[in-house]
């Protein structure tokens, strides 16, 4: 059936009646997305709906009705049909809700851009054929402009200036060698804009998304008008490019030119708008999958001690591939409710039974791509030179894996602006071809008899679908690592490859557990390769993949779904669940680092980590939403290096632009106005010893909570007659030792009459420890240095290795510098005040075991506490952050937190702020 189904009788359409009901329709589009957006577009805090927009909803659903009935009483539909088609659009209302309750992406998805495209499709829904592609390439330019516009409206003008004349390109009249050429001069243009050689942040900030939309697209667009395929009409070429959600996901499914033509309404309507709305449905509990797998299963290399670890690490990790998968069948059955009838983008991938198996079900839009764009043209041309059949695909097979590595580094490069080339990376890929292309070639050989199994029927299929999930999942760890020495180490430290860690000193029995583990993954990658428990006969092909099958015309899918995803957050359902399951399904309603990931982000600011360059992290997703600007500390002009534990340190008046704010530092090498060394008489000195809260990372200098809080204390002076400074001897990046080396070195000199200790999520961390030991460089502290020797840590490790042994370690080691810190303020005479300050995210960091660990041993060591960790709690986390990729807070979070700091010190009794004697 055609998309002309879904009416009774075309010719009995009157025309006025048709204009009326579409007007019904727009009318009702247009109330309903102001009384949705409402919220979005004015940064509104309250998230519930106020009664004008209540009612404002009500008048548009109502006025959607009307257009509906009016099709009805017209005969331009049948009743069913409309039935039908409202259960769509209230399944799209609740999905939805339950993308808002879920926090799945970001907020412009789930309150501005998902609510365009289910109102989209209502209206894209009434118009007549010759005018849905204009509304949709219309749509999707309105999209960019909604999402860019108000926030960056230059970097909005660039995108869509840009888009339109690459896509000009595409089309000038010339043989397709010139635009070949002139589509290659103009992505070397952008290229040098994307590394910041050439153009502004603005360019910069699209750039992500204008490679998205162009870096394969154009490359089939340009190869299927070659050859005469796709479509030939200039709103369907344009609305190919301009793909509605793409502003928003910048890692988009390789669509296909020919397919995104052929498959436009190619069935009846209401059959792929429902499958739209179950594959919505689908991706995102893909994506819930994945959100709970990545804060409650996921482990780090570190963590790994018994093969029960190894076997968790492995299948987790790959696991985390569901966010791929959620992603872009979110992003398809979008497509869909505009009649885009596209294909699977995956099918069942976790039930994958052989590398053949893997490769056709997993990314096969990418499968398809490399097909058409490399394999065919490969296989042509080597047939057409007369090597033989077998050799050539050989070749070409080969040719697709190479290809699919440089093209995953080239896809990196525009979505991140930096060249990924790394051995594992090389080597899944490598390793991934091979075991592909010998799997094919052992399958094509003839064979005199059917081969046997032991196995038959349900007992074979599992034992090859286990063996080959094993096979993948150890491959994409491989994948997935810093580097090969520290997985080989990883391996080790599971005890089922012991040997590896030292081969000279391994015992027999070491060595008999390593060739054990050998053979088993050899076996298995046995089975997988179709070697071992074959799956068919020889000669015989693997029976295709069947499409899923089209949707009953009432499937509800979609909609009972949705409704069980909200009833979940709801206190009935909640109330029923044990403490431990509902902290489970309320985690699964906020998207958020987990702990790892939240520990490297905060000390990605300040080392060059080289682990965050997989697709399938949220943390990866995080940095590429960085601007260019953000550096290293250490990269900055105002900061110097040093050769011991400290490593780095302001340079005394030194100035430098960092991170779009200006870095002044004073003559005694801190981000601080300028004062002299001697107290003056009726002063009194509070010295704070931090990291980058209170540096004031990411604001102006007064806008940070320090300097507030100072002129807060003078305002309102809680000893009369007396001056109060704030010396803020913080450095951005600096770990407890190194507050602890500051205060021993430069604090002390100013002759503070109270210190303050910033702490915060990251203190626990052994990541500096690791890097200091990797170095060489040992610690002015005795005790540390004993530690680390004890953990067997050597310099010439490998920097997982090293924090895989302090791990156990880090709370002693934390708790040794916090003696030594209170001790050293007693000496002076001086209350140590603890001030733990968190990371703006949103989660109440008081219930979590690291902070009750490091707060407990705070108040053992004689801190006098002061504890923040819900000092955010009753704010949106997005009106108090720097941004998504950044969890420091800006202005107004230093506002309040100098408010509320001056609050708890002045507070009667606390008795804080008086002099020692």
């Amino acid at each position: 059936m055609t998309e002309q189904s879904a009416s009774v009788s075309p010719n009995r359409w009157p025309i006025p009646a048709t204009a009326v009901s579409m007007l019904f329709v727009i009318a009702g589009a247009i109330l309903a997305f102001i009384a949705l957006t409402a919220d979005y577009f004015t940064a509104s805090e309250d998230q519930s709906f106020g009664l004008g927009q209540i009612v404002m909803l009500l008048a548009g659903v109502g006025a959607i009705a009307a257009g509906y009935a009016t099709d009805v009483m017209t005969g331009r539909r049948a009743l069913t049909d409309v039935a039908r088609l409202g259960i769509v659009i209230f399944e799209l209302a609740l999905l939805g809700l339950a993308l808002k309750t879920y926090e799945i992406e970001n907020r412009a998805f789930n309150e501005l851009v998902f609510p365009i495209v289910a109102l989209g499709f209502i209206v894209n829904d009434q118009l007549p054929s010759s005018l849905r592609l204009p509304f949709f390439f219309t749509l999707s330019v309105a999209t960019i402009v909604a999402v860019l516009g108000v926030a960056n409206p230059v970097a909005c003008a660039w995108l869509i200036g840009l888009a339109l004349g690459l896509f000009a390109i595409c089309e000038l009249p010339i043989r397709i060698i010139w635009r070949v050429a002139l589509m290659i001069a103009a992505g070397l243009v952008l290229a040098a804009m994307r590394v910041g050689w050439l153009g502004n942040e603005a360019i910069a900030s699209i750039l992500p998304i204008l490679g998205s939309m162009f870096i394969f697209r154009a490359a089939i667009y340009l190869y299927d008008v070659a050859n005469g395929k796709g479509p030939k009409g200039l709103w369907q070429r344009l609305s190919y490019f301009f793909l509605l959600p793409n502003v928003v996901f910048p890692f988009f499914p390789v669509v296909d030119f020919t397919t995104f033509g052929r498959t436009y309404y190619n069935q009846d309507a209401i059959r792929i708008y429902q499958r739209g709305a179950d594959w919505i449905l689908r991706g995102t509990l893909h994506l819930l999958v994945y959100r709970f797998v990545y804060l409650h299963v996921v482990m780090a290399p570190e963590d790994v001690h018994s093969a029960l670890n190894l076997l968790q690490f492995i299948a987790a990790n790959f696991a985390l591939y569901f966010r791929i998968s959620g992603l872009f069948h979110l992003i398809i059955g979008m497509l869909l409710l505009f009649g885009f009838n596209l294909p699977e983008t995956h099918t069942r991938f976790y039930f994958t039974s052989s590398f053949v198996d893997f490769w056709r079900r997993t990314n096969i839009y990418w499968k398809d791509f490399m097909q058409k764009m490399v394999f065919n043209p490969s296989y042509t041309q080597l047939k057409h030179w007369g090597i033989t059949h077998q050799t050539s695909i050989t070749i070409s097979m080969l040719a697709v894996f190479a290809g699919t590595w440089a093209l995953h580094s080239y896809q990196w490069f525009w979505l991140r602006g930096s060249v990924l080339f790394t051995l594992p990376d090389a080597m899944f890929w490598a390793i991934l071809g091979v075991l592909l292309v010998g799997q094919t070639l052992w399958e094509s050989k003839p064979r005199p008899s059917p081969r046997v199994s032991v196995l038959s029927g349900t007992t074979l299929h599992v034992a090859r679908t286990v063996c080959s999930m094993l096979t993948i999942c150890i491959l994409w760890s491989l994948w997935t690592s810093n580097s090969v020495a520290d997985w080989a180490a990883m391996w080790a430290a599971s005890g089922l490859t012991p040997a590896l860690a030292s081969p000279a000193a391994a015992t027999p029995a070491q060595w008999a557990a390593t060739i054990v583990t050998i053979l088993a993954v050899s076996a298995a990658t046995a089975v997988t390769a179709n070697i071992l428990l074959p799956a068919a006969p020889a000669g015989v092909k693997p029976k295709s993949l069947a499409k899923t099958k089209a949707p009953t015309p009432w499937a509800t899918i979609a909609g009972a779904g949705a409704a069980a995803l909200l009833l979940a957050q709801t206190s009935i359902v909640q109330g029923a669940l044990t403490a431990d399951l509902r902290d489970i399904v309320r985690d699964m309603s906020s998207a958020r680092l987990n702990a790892r990931d939240q520990a490297m982000l905060t000390q990605g600011y300040y080392e060059n980590l080289t682990d965050v360059n997989h697709f399938n992290t949220r943390l990866w997703e995080i940095y590429m939403q960085r601007p260019r600007a953000t550096g290293e500390i250490r990269d900055m002009a105002a900061v110097r290096l040093r050769p011991d534990y400290m490593e780095y340190e302001f340079i005394p008046g030194a100035t430098a632009s960092f991170n779009g704010v200006t870095y002044t530092i004073n003559r005694w090498g801190m981000r601080d106005r300028d004062t002299p060394q001697a107290k003056p008489p009726g002063t009194y000195r509070i010295a704070l010893m931090g990291a980058s809260r209170s540096v004031g990372w990411g604001v102006e200098y007064d806008q940070g909570f320090e300097p507030r809080l100072e002129t807060l204390l003078n305002a309102n002076p809680p000893s009369t007659g007396t001056h109060y400074e704030v010396l803020n001897f913080s450095v951005d990046g600096y770990v407890p030792v190194q507050r602890l080396i500051a205060l021993d070195e430069h604090a002390w000199q100013f002759q503070p009459d109270a210190v303050i200790f910033e702490a915060g999520p990251p203190d626990a961390s052994v990541g500096r420890f690791a890097h200091m030991a990797q170095m060489g460089r040992t610690s002015p502290y005795p005790e540390i240095n004993a530690i680390i020797a004890a953990a067997g840590v050597t310099s010439g490790m490998e920097r997982e290795e090293i924090e895989r042994r302090l791990e156990p370690h880090r709370y002693e080691l934390l708790g040794h510098i916090y003696d030594r810190f209170v001790a050293a303020c007693r000496q002076h005479g001086i209350t140590p005040i603890w001030l733990y300050i968190p990371e703006v995210t949103g989660d109440d960091e008081s219930r979590t075991e690291r902070f009750i660990q490091v707060e407990a041993m705070a108040r053992r060591s004689g801190f006098a506490i002061l504890d923040f960790s819900r000092v955010f709690a009753d704010q949106s986390v997005d009106a108090v952050r720097i941004g998504s990729w950044d969890n420091h807070p800006n202005a107004r979070g230093h506002a309040i937190l100098a408010e509320q700091i001056y609050a708890r010190l002045t507070a009667p009794g606390a008795a804080l702020l008086q002099r020692q004697p």
